[in-house]
């Protein structure tokens, strides 16, 4: 009698190396990883910071390039030009996005192409175009830089003479506000 042989089957307890690819932003779920399985080429260093100039997390970045965020941090580490990509490309578009913060918040000016009607027909003419600073970009870029003096919240401390010494209210006056808050959300009928 022969003996039937079963098909070998996967070891459903080892560890994938790859991270799931739905850690992706939405628009790259369904694309391949750059980088197949656990090897790091050094000439994809430009894709590597391409990803970085997203503005991508680790956890982002490993979804992207279909690995974990292990194998990422490993990568980091044992490949300097790999984590100086990362960082480069994360201050580069650090920097960019400081540049933009600042011209809108202080105002900027630029060409613009309008269509103008003259007696000849319709022609394209370039303008410079001023755009005032936005009061909001303001308020982020000082609530940021000047906290001390910009902060929405304020801390303000009620007290006698300083934090040592607080205000001392007697338990009638105490009675009398408790009383005078009950009678004003009290509900009362309408033909009162």
């Amino acid at each position: 009698m022969a003996k039937r042989i079963k098909p070998k089957q996967k070891n459903k307890n080892k560890k994938s190396v790859h991270a799931p690819r739905n850690g992706a932003p939405r628009a790259l779920r369904n694309t391949p990883a750059l980088v197949p399985d656990t090897i790091f080429w050094p000439d994809r260093v430009d894709h590597i910071k391409a990803i970085a100039l997203r503005g991508y997390s680790d956890a982002e970045m490993a979804a992207v390039l279909g690995v974990s965020e292990q194998l990422l941090d490993s990568w980091k580490a044992y490949y300097p030009n790999f984590a100086k990509a990362i960082d480069e490309g994360r201050t580069h578009a650090d920097a960019q996005v400081v540049a933009a913060l600042h011209a809108n918040a202080i105002g900027y000016e630029r060409d613009v192409d309008e269509v103008v009607r003259t007696r000849k027909g319709a022609q394209v003419v370039t303008v410079s175009k001023y755009y005032p600073g936005d009061t909001s970009a303001q308020k982020f870029w000082l609530q940021n830089r000047q906290k001390e003096h910009w902060n929405a919240a304020q801390n303000v401390a009620i007290g006698g003479r300083g934090k040592d010494h607080p205000i001392h209210i007697d338990q009638e006056t105490k009675a009398m506000v408790i009383h005078s808050i009950l009678n004003l959300i009290t509900p009362r009928p309408d033909n009162a």
